[in-house]
């Protein structure tokens, strides 16, 4: 799928993979309007940049309203925005159940499950009339497995891999694509910093970004790739029953 021309939004494009996703696809030719709580802080790249709390329903038809008025119909759209439920400072050795119905046990549930559906609701009038659409969730490979020092956001990207594999047959008929990218470790902001030395490990946001566009390519529906590692290639999650 070229991009070239294209209006693509990407939802946590301020920063870390959403911000790298948008500078690929606009160094490809595409039009894009990043979304975000708040501004980019390079401000370099992108045709246009719109505050969008993705937790906020009427953020959402707010902000799709004004990439529709001032850019057109969206052909591409990336649901990227993610975070953990431990702030970055906050020690591994913490209980993760206490923090069951904590405001960042609301918080990751809010960010990762519903500003997926919240954004796909909003843009999905513009996708189907784009035609022949493309929309990217970004998951997790913890959204496969489980994470034990963060366990609420290894069960909100289960929920956002869900999503992706039951609104495909949704989307079909309607001339739109969803796939997930499920990264391992990536080097962002959002990595507990007592992670330490495994951090070092982690890939870099530009190679996860490379593999999410890579995405747009497939002929096929509602698919689960998997990231996990730089120099592995990309894997396809196989559905664990018919």
């Amino acid at each position: 799928m070229s991009v070239e021309g294209k209006i693509a939004v990407v939802s946590g494009g301020a920063s870390g993979i959403g911000a790298t996703i948008s500078r690929i696809l606009a160094d490809r030719g595409a039009r894009v309007a990043r979304l975000d709580i708040k501004p980019p802080e390079d401000g370099s790249f992108g045709e246009m940049f719109v505050e969008c709390d993705v937790t906020n329903e009427a953020s959402w038809a707010n902000a799709v309203a004004k990439i529709r008025e001032q850019m057109g119909e969206i052909s591409i759209l990336f649901l990227n925005a993610g975070v953990m439920s431990r702030p970055p400072e906050a020690s591994l050795a913490d209980d993760p159940l206490m923090l069951a119905g904590s405001d960042a046990y609301h918080r990751v549930f809010n960010v990762n499950v519903n500003g997926p559906v919240y954004g796909l609701k909003a843009a999905i009038e513009s996708l189907r009339l784009a035609g022949d659409a493309r929309v990217v969730a970004t998951a997790s490979t913890q959204g496969l497995a489980g994470l034990g020092i963060d366990p609420y956001y290894s069960m909100s990207k289960h929920a956002v891999v869900g999503f992706v594999r039951s609104f495909a047959e949704v989307l079909e008929p309607q001339g739109i694509k969803i796939h997930a990218i499920c990264p391992g470790g990536v080097k962002t902001a959002i990595v507990p910093h007592d992670m330490g030395e495994l951090a070092q490990s982690f890939m870099r946001p530009e190679t996860l970004a490379e593999a999410a566009i890579a995405l747009l390519d497939l002929d096929s529906n509602g698919e689960i790739w998997v990231k996990d590692q730089e120099d592995i290639p990309m894997w396809k999650a196989e559905q664990p029953m018919p």
